[in-house]
Protein backbone atom coordinates (compact mmCIF):
# COMPACT_ATOMS: atom_id res chain seq x y z
CA UNK A 1 0.00 0.00 0.00
CA UNK A 2 1.01 3.53 -0.73
CA UNK A 3 0.19 6.99 -1.05
CA UNK A 4 0.30 9.49 -4.01
CA UNK A 5 0.57 13.57 -3.60
CA UNK A 6 -3.33 14.18 -3.36
CA UNK A 7 -3.41 11.67 -0.38
CA UNK A 8 -4.88 8.84 -2.37
CA UNK A 9 -3.88 5.40 -1.14
CA UNK A 10 -3.16 2.91 -3.82
CA UNK A 11 -3.49 -0.89 -2.86
CA UNK A 12 -1.02 -3.22 -4.95
CA UNK A 13 -2.04 -6.74 -5.03
CA UNK A 14 -2.56 -10.26 -7.10
CA UNK A 15 -5.31 -12.47 -6.80
CA UNK A 16 -5.77 -16.97 -8.23
CA UNK A 17 -6.26 -15.80 -11.95
CA UNK A 18 -2.33 -14.52 -11.80
CA UNK A 19 -3.41 -10.86 -12.27
CA UNK A 20 -1.66 -7.98 -10.76
CA UNK A 21 -4.44 -5.74 -8.93
CA UNK A 22 -4.31 -1.76 -8.06
CA UNK A 23 -6.75 -0.11 -5.86
CA UNK A 24 -7.10 3.49 -5.67
CA UNK A 25 -9.12 4.82 -2.51
CA UNK A 26 -9.53 8.74 -2.24
CA UNK A 27 -8.75 10.15 1.01
CA UNK A 28 -12.20 10.18 1.75
CA UNK A 29 -12.03 5.97 2.10
CA UNK A 30 -14.14 5.29 -1.23
CA UNK A 31 -13.06 4.08 -4.06
CA UNK A 32 -11.50 6.60 -6.82
CA UNK A 33 -14.30 6.22 -9.97
CA UNK A 34 -11.62 7.68 -12.37
CA UNK A 35 -9.02 4.92 -12.13
CA UNK A 36 -9.56 2.13 -13.75
CA UNK A 37 -12.57 0.23 -13.61
CA UNK A 38 -14.81 2.29 -10.78
CA UNK A 39 -11.50 2.52 -8.72
CA UNK A 40 -9.98 -1.02 -9.88
CA UNK A 41 -7.21 -2.29 -12.46
CA UNK A 42 -6.24 -5.77 -13.34
CA UNK A 43 -3.48 -6.47 -15.21
CA UNK A 44 -3.12 -9.94 -17.12
CA UNK A 45 -0.66 -12.22 -18.82
CA UNK A 46 2.52 -11.09 -16.66
CA UNK A 47 3.36 -14.67 -15.85
CA UNK A 48 2.43 -17.33 -12.99
CA UNK A 49 2.75 -16.85 -9.34
CA UNK A 50 3.06 -12.91 -9.99
CA UNK A 51 4.27 -11.07 -6.97
CA UNK A 52 4.82 -7.32 -5.93
CA UNK A 53 8.22 -6.29 -4.58
CA UNK A 54 8.50 -2.42 -4.89
CA UNK A 55 6.14 0.46 -5.90
CA UNK A 56 6.98 4.23 -6.93
CA UNK A 57 5.37 7.02 -7.52
CA UNK A 58 6.22 9.45 -10.55
CA UNK A 59 5.78 12.80 -10.63
CA UNK A 60 3.19 12.55 -13.23
CA UNK A 61 0.85 10.69 -11.82
CA UNK A 62 2.24 7.50 -13.51
CA UNK A 63 2.69 4.18 -10.88
CA UNK A 64 5.99 1.91 -11.47
CA UNK A 65 5.30 -1.54 -9.91
CA UNK A 66 7.75 -4.26 -9.85
CA UNK A 67 7.93 -7.93 -8.76
CA UNK A 68 8.65 -11.32 -9.88
CA UNK A 69 6.75 -14.24 -11.78
CA UNK A 70 7.76 -17.45 -13.42
CA UNK A 71 7.42 -18.12 -17.22
CA UNK A 72 8.27 -22.06 -18.65
CA UNK A 73 10.08 -23.16 -21.49
CA UNK A 74 10.10 -26.60 -23.43
CA UNK A 75 12.89 -27.50 -20.60
CA UNK A 76 11.93 -26.19 -16.93
CA UNK A 77 10.25 -22.90 -15.21
CA UNK A 78 12.29 -19.86 -14.61
CA UNK A 79 11.80 -17.14 -12.33
CA UNK A 80 12.29 -13.65 -13.56
CA UNK A 81 11.24 -9.88 -12.84
CA UNK A 82 9.00 -7.76 -14.27
CA UNK A 83 8.41 -4.20 -14.67
CA UNK A 84 4.70 -2.47 -15.06
CA UNK A 85 4.21 1.62 -15.23
CA UNK A 86 0.22 2.41 -15.85
CA UNK A 87 -1.33 5.80 -16.08
CA UNK A 88 -2.85 8.14 -13.71
CA UNK A 89 -6.08 6.47 -14.90
CA UNK A 90 -5.29 2.99 -14.63
CA UNK A 91 -4.39 1.79 -17.88
CA UNK A 92 -1.57 0.12 -18.94
CA UNK A 93 0.90 3.05 -19.90
CA UNK A 94 1.36 1.77 -24.18
CA UNK A 95 4.82 3.97 -24.25
CA UNK A 96 6.40 2.01 -21.68
CA UNK A 97 8.57 -1.34 -22.41
CA UNK A 98 5.81 -3.85 -24.17
CA UNK A 99 2.56 -2.33 -24.14
CA UNK A 100 3.24 -1.01 -20.57
CA UNK A 101 5.07 -4.03 -19.33
CA UNK A 102 8.86 -5.16 -19.32
CA UNK A 103 9.92 -8.75 -18.65
CA UNK A 104 13.49 -8.44 -18.51
CA UNK A 105 14.94 -12.27 -18.50
CA UNK A 106 18.43 -11.15 -17.86
CA UNK A 107 19.18 -13.43 -15.12
CA UNK A 108 17.78 -10.82 -12.13
CA UNK A 109 15.75 -12.54 -9.82
CA UNK A 110 14.53 -9.69 -7.04
CA UNK A 111 14.62 -5.56 -6.48
CA UNK A 112 16.02 -4.27 -3.68
CA UNK A 113 14.89 -0.92 -4.58
CA UNK A 114 13.66 1.30 -7.59
CA UNK A 115 13.76 5.46 -7.75
CA UNK A 116 12.04 7.30 -10.07
CA UNK A 117 14.58 10.56 -11.16
CA UNK A 118 12.96 13.96 -12.29
CA UNK A 119 13.44 13.33 -15.96
CA UNK A 120 11.40 10.20 -15.26
CA UNK A 121 14.12 7.99 -15.95
CA UNK A 122 14.38 5.06 -13.57
CA UNK A 123 17.07 3.11 -11.10
CA UNK A 124 17.04 0.03 -9.49
CA UNK A 125 19.18 -2.22 -7.50
CA UNK A 126 19.30 -5.82 -7.52
CA UNK A 127 20.30 -7.43 -4.04
CA UNK A 128 22.82 -10.10 -6.01
CA UNK A 129 26.52 -10.54 -4.98
CA UNK A 130 28.00 -8.51 -6.49
CA UNK A 131 25.10 -5.64 -6.68
CA UNK A 132 23.93 -4.08 -9.17
CA UNK A 133 22.53 -0.64 -10.18
CA UNK A 134 20.45 -0.94 -13.57
CA UNK A 135 19.34 2.18 -15.61
CA UNK A 136 16.11 2.75 -17.48
CA UNK A 137 15.02 5.30 -19.80
CA UNK A 138 12.10 6.58 -19.56
CA UNK A 139 10.34 4.65 -22.12
CA UNK A 140 11.75 1.31 -20.06
CA UNK A 141 14.90 0.74 -22.40
CA UNK A 142 18.39 0.44 -20.82
CA UNK A 143 20.16 3.86 -20.75
CA UNK A 144 23.13 2.71 -22.43
CA UNK A 145 25.03 5.72 -21.41
CA UNK A 146 24.73 4.44 -17.84
CA UNK A 147 27.49 2.16 -16.21
CA UNK A 148 27.93 -0.54 -19.19
CA UNK A 149 25.23 -0.50 -21.14
CA UNK A 150 22.80 0.31 -18.37
CA UNK A 151 24.62 -2.24 -15.82
CA UNK A 152 26.96 -1.05 -13.30
CA UNK A 153 28.32 -3.94 -11.12
CA UNK A 154 28.65 -2.88 -7.53
CA UNK A 155 32.72 -4.53 -7.47
CA UNK A 156 35.63 -2.07 -6.22
CA UNK A 157 38.92 -3.60 -5.41
CA UNK A 158 38.00 -7.15 -5.93
CA UNK A 159 34.61 -6.42 -2.75
CA UNK A 160 31.85 -7.23 -4.05
CA UNK A 161 28.88 -4.76 -2.85
CA UNK A 162 25.12 -4.98 -2.18
CA UNK A 163 23.15 -1.78 -1.46
CA UNK A 164 20.89 -1.62 1.64
CA UNK A 165 19.74 2.09 1.43
CA UNK A 166 20.20 4.73 -0.74
CA UNK A 167 19.94 8.35 -1.40
CA UNK A 168 19.49 10.27 -4.63
CA UNK A 169 21.44 13.68 -4.17
CA UNK A 170 20.62 16.88 -7.05
CA UNK A 171 22.67 16.43 -9.80
CA UNK A 172 21.29 12.36 -9.75
CA UNK A 173 24.38 10.76 -8.02
CA UNK A 174 23.76 8.22 -5.71
CA UNK A 175 24.76 7.98 -2.06
CA UNK A 176 24.93 4.23 -0.85
CA UNK A 177 25.00 2.77 2.42
CA UNK A 178 26.47 -1.04 1.64
CA UNK A 179 27.59 -4.32 2.75
CA UNK A 180 30.63 -6.37 1.92
CA UNK A 181 32.87 -9.13 3.32
CA UNK A 182 36.29 -8.60 4.24
CA UNK A 183 38.71 -11.61 5.57
CA UNK A 184 35.19 -13.30 6.37
CA UNK A 185 33.88 -10.72 8.15
CA UNK A 186 30.33 -8.78 7.46
CA UNK A 187 31.13 -5.19 7.22
CA UNK A 188 29.33 -1.64 6.67
CA UNK A 189 30.09 1.15 4.04
CA UNK A 190 29.50 3.94 2.20
CA UNK A 191 30.23 5.17 -1.31
CA UNK A 192 29.00 7.93 -4.03
CA UNK A 193 27.77 6.61 -7.78
CA UNK A 194 28.13 9.48 -10.74
CA UNK A 195 25.21 9.92 -12.66
CA UNK A 196 26.56 8.31 -15.35
CA UNK A 197 27.27 4.71 -12.95
CA UNK A 198 30.84 4.69 -11.76
CA UNK A 199 32.26 4.94 -8.20
CA UNK A 200 33.08 8.58 -7.28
Amino acid sequence: MTVDSNDNILVTGFNQEESLIFLRITEKGELAKTFGNNGMTAIRGIGEDVSVKTVSHQSDGKVLVGGTYYYRTAESRFSDMYLVRITSTGELDEGFGEQGIIRFKMGFKNYSSLSVLEDQSILFFLPSSPGMIVKLKSDGSLDEGYGKDGKFSLVYDNLNFSVIQFFVLSDNSLMCMARTMIEGRDKWCCFKITPTGSFD
